[in-house]
């Protein structure tokens, strides 16, 4: 019950995460709005001094001019909130308010006076467009989409492992986090903006806590470790703190971080959010030496996915770089590669199609964005008209080459992601082959459970043979599930029938149309189900071990010509004590 709690809880989770991204890049840009002016922060608590003004914008049109002060004090929670956290996050000629006005006071020396600021709504022009144009924003969201759904496939295999609900928690978190930051998300009401803030501050602490949680898990007993993870979860606590409290300070009015210092305490406060990204990914790699040889090769590669996107996103919050955009893409790629090839968390077979589908419309999206952004810059100069037919053929064009483009990605995939499970099953097929060149039965048996063993990653493995005798091993010949194979001669799953065989599958194995034997596999230690063409590999390993097992009696029965004797003298014998008591009965009649 529990594990169908947190499946159900973590589907939500990526459900809301996708509908945030999808609102932030769709129809956040709506509400962003243009005043036109700068400002930088004051001693005064939320008083700014006005560092430029456009000329025509709506604030030169309020009457307000550079060297200003601007007094948010006096304004209602609302619109107190929008200024304080347009102010912080300042684009060239844009400020982040909706098209709502603004009533703001205005000091020039010592008078003062209001005015009405009504921002024009513009699109927004993220800095990591980096050149782009629109294409970022759409293959960031894709990027971020891929990345829910590699979580949502998590979390319906695997929501009762620890390991997985941790690594899923911190990639939504992320998507979340990144949805909700200010500068990225706009609402109508201000309201609902301080509540994404504050959603954007809870998932950095959970984007760099829960990262921690893994490696602790995984490497706990490292002295270094747990000192990089006690320093790094400090100085993101105390981020997730300063950051809240400045968002509820802002709405009521209680105090402003920014008027500690105009460029030093306060951006130094905002700038640690900076170091809790560089602690983990040094607390990740440190972990990757310090953990158990079983376990080291799974933290290798969660370091491998996480800790490139955690530095490039720590050094975003310096200088602007293609860095976050680059690793939003291979953090994603890197996860799948591990959980596909590497076997992470073992969710392998149900990936492929839908790794197939994702990495299809990745390649497209992409081709069409990056071209189209292309094409646009050459023909910047060109008619409305020629655009448009530019636009048109290049989807045609794409169009008609998704099916090449399916094709390809589909063997991409296959070779690099699903080679073990290719592996696995081509071993399982080539000692079916080699079943009949085998001439000596107990090393065909013990091949058998080496290669499944090893293969199938099954938790058991019985070969139930037929002893002449009416048993099939330990079991009755008229047990319901030898009966099933007996009957049927196909694959049984265990949980239908009632038998004392214990086991998940059993594979008939057959000879002449009579039943030599079963082959019965238990779970896979993973916990994950046998895959169909992994089924039907071990279908035909037990159906020509059985005409092996067949030939090779037959073989030993005209080596020996005293078998049948020896089987007669058994069924004599089996009988005796029945005829004996009958003997006695009749005798005991007599007298």
């Amino acid at each position: 019950m529990r594990s169908t709690w947190w499946r159900g809880g973590l589907l939500a989770l990526c459900a809301t995460s996708a509908l945030a991204l999808c609102y932030t890049v769709f129809i956040a840009p709506r509400f962003f709005g243009s005043s036109g002016l700068q400002v930088e922060h004051t001693r005064v608590p939320f008083v700014d001094r006005v560092t430029s003004v456009d000329p025509g914008s709506p604030a030169a049109r309020a009457g307000i001019e550079m060297g200003d002060l601007v007094d948010a004090r006096l304004l209602p929670p609302s619109q107190r909130y929008l200024w304080s956290f347009s102010s912080y996050y300042v684009e060239p000629g844009l400020n982040l308010e909706t098209g709502t006005p603004l009533d703001l006071t205005v000091m020039r020396g010592h008078e003062s006076f209001r005015a009405r600021v009504v921002p024009v709504v513009v699109a927004r022009a993220s800095p990591r467009a980096l050149g782009l144009g629109g294409a970022a924003p759409i293959l960031g969201l894709v990027a971020d989409l891929w990345t829910v759904l590699l979580c949502a496939l998590i979390v319906w295999r695997r929501s009762s492992d620890v390991d997985a609900r941790i690594l899923v928690l911190s990639l939504i978190s992320q998507g979340l986090s990144g949805a909700c930051r200010p500068g990225q998300w706009r609402s109508p009401d201000p309201a609902i903006d301080a509540w994404a803030n504050l959603l954007y501050d809870i998932g950095v602490l959970l984007f760099n806590i829960l990262p921690l949680v893994y490696v602790l898990r995984h490497a706990g007993r490292s002295i270094v470790v747990r000192g990089l993870a006690a320093l790094a979860s400090a100085v993101t606590i105390a981020h997730f703190a300063v950051y809240g409290a400045d968002i509820v300070g802002s709405w009521f009015g209680w105090f402003d971080f920014a008027s500690l210092n105009t460029n030093a305490v306060y951006w130094n406060l905002i700038g640690i959010r900076s170091f809790p990204e560089f602690l983990v990914a040094l607390c990740l790699i440190a972990a990757v030496p310090a953990a158990p040889p079983a376990e080291r090769t799974a933290v290798a590669w969660v370091a491998l996915a996480l800790a490139p996107f955690k530095v490039s996103v720590a050094s975003d919050w310096f200088a602007f770089t293609a860095a976050p955009f680059i690793m939003a893409f291979l953090e994603p790629v890197v996860l799948m590669y591990a959980l596909l090839s590497r076997r992470l968390l073992d969710v392998q077979f149900v990936l492929n199609r839908a790794a197939v589908f994702t990495g299809v419309s990745i390649v497209v999206v992409g081709i069409f964005v990056l071209v189209e952004w292309a094409l646009t810059q050459w023909f910047s100069s060109a008619s409305h008209a020629t655009n448009l037919a530019i636009s048109a053929a290049l989807a045609l064009a794409l169009g008609l080459s998704v099916r090449a483009i399916h094709t390809r990605v589909d063997r991409v995939l296959d070779a690099v992601f699903f080679r073990k499970r290719h592996e696995d099953e081509q071993a399982i097929r080539t000692l079916a082959r080699e079943a009949a060149y085998i001439t000596d039965p107990q090393i065909l048996l013990s091949r058998i459970e080496s290669v499944l063993e090893k293969h199938a990653d099954a938790t058991s493995i019985q070969l139930l043979l037929d002893d002449g005798a009416g048993k099939y091993g330990e079991v009755s010949e008229n047990d319901p599930a030898v009966v099933r194979l007996r009957a049927t001669q196909k694959m049984l799953d265990l949980h239908n029938v009632q038998s004392e065989i214990e086991g998940e599958f059993a594979y008939p194995m057959l000879a002449r149309g009579r039943l030599v034997g079963a082959l019965v596999l238990g779970p896979k230690r993973s916990g994950e189900p046998y895959a169909p063409d992994e089924s039907d590999a071990i279908a035909q390993l037990a159906h020509d071990a059985g005409a092996a097992l067949d030939v090779l009696e037959m073989k030993s029965q005209a080596d020996d010509p005293l078998r049948e004797e020896v089987r007669a003298m058994r069924e004599l014998l089996k009988t005796l004590p029945e005829q004996i008591a009958d003997v006695l009965e009749r005798r005991t009649r007599l007298v």
